[in-house]
């Protein structure tokens, strides 16, 4: 049915930027800004704009924050029939206090909405989803869910470890993934080799095909991006742009490869094209750039100055 069902985390994010250096212990004007955010949640968007039928299951609060969410998501195209609303709860907030030159101080967030996903939810779920739809998950969910969610499909699976702290999650269980994007300090959790130089990336990849990952792709900065199977291995590079938002950058990235697989492209295209899809995210203000779609990565894909080697 090649439909792609996304389970994890949905966010309000809330950020404060002080116009000048922070006075603690009193009121410091500044701008406040208010958007939707989370992993799942922003990847589900970004393979919505992509024009893929996407099913987004998550944990919605019934308060104004929540209902806010869950309608942004329906009109961007996710399917939320599957997620669950609970009444009376908080919703996921992030909350982030920058000072004048827009670093962060403090942050908060409060998630504990996730707590109300279960295995009787998600066996319903999972039911419904066939051995041709793909399913992403994100590393915001319990241990103990990774694992019934990863133990009880037929689809592939795709996941984003988003950090070293969270990569403990899913240690141990790489073979139940098909696509696996980790970044260099999570690839030395996982494979305990330290990427320092073209030899050690290439042990890195080759570690997480030993392990059974079908496709593992290793983003390494400005150092570009690793990825293969079994039969090929391809290093990617491109020339670095003006940032406007990392934030996002790496959940349009893992969105737009999982559609380029989806629609046949190889994996060299593929990564190519997440890339761009990337570069599109990071150089706009928003987590999720509204403008994105095929055309607007192909045309960005020819700006890049892409290099690739097989290796």
């Amino acid at each position: 049915m090649n439909r792609v069902f996304v389970i994890g985390g949905a966010n309000v994010d809330i950020c404060g930027a002080s116009f000048k250096p922070l006075q603690m212990f009193d009121s410091n004007p500044g701008i406040i800004t208010t958007s939707f955010g989370g992993v799942g949640r922003n990847i589900a968007e970004n393979l919505s704009r992509l024009g893929k039928e996407v099913y987004f299951v998550t944990i919605f609060a019934d308060d104004l924050y929540g209902i806010q969410l869950k309608k942004y998501c329906e009109d961007v195209g996710m399917n939320c029939s599957l997620s669950k609303v609970i009444h009376d709860a908080r919703s996921s907030i992030y909350l982030a206090i920058l000072d004048e030159k827009h670093d962060m101080h403090l942050a908060m967030s409060d998630m504990d909405i996730l707590n109300h996903m279960d295995e009787i939810m998600l066996a319903d779920i999972l039911s419904k989803i066939e051995e041709d739809d793909l399913l992403v998950i994100d590393t915001n969910l319990k241990k103990d869910l990774i694992d019934y969610i990863t133990s009880n499909t037929r689809a592939k699976i795709a996941i984003d470890p988003i950090s070293t702290a969270k990569a403990d999650k899913v240690k141990g269980i790489l073979n139940r993934f098909s696509i696996f994007k980790p970044n260099k300090y999570e690839s030395e959790i996982f494979t305990n080799i330290k990427i320092e130089d073209e030899a050690s990336a290439i042990r890195t990849l080759e570690n997480y095909i030993e392990q059974g990952v079908e496709e593992p792709i290793i983003s390494l900065g400005e150092q570009g991006v690793l990825a293969g199977n079994k039969d090929h291995k391809i290093w990617v590079k491109h020339k670095m742009v003006e940032v406007a938002n990392a934030t996002g950058g790496g959940d349009a990235f893992l969105a737009s490869y999982i559609y380029a697989r989806m629609n046949g492209k190889s994996i060299d295209d593929a990564v190519e094209f997440a890339i761009a899809a990337a570069v599109c995210t990071i150089t706009c203000i928003h987590t999720v750039n509204p403008e994105l779609c095929v055309k607007l990565i192909e045309e960005t894909i020819k700006t890049l100055e892409i290099e690739r080697k097989i290796l």
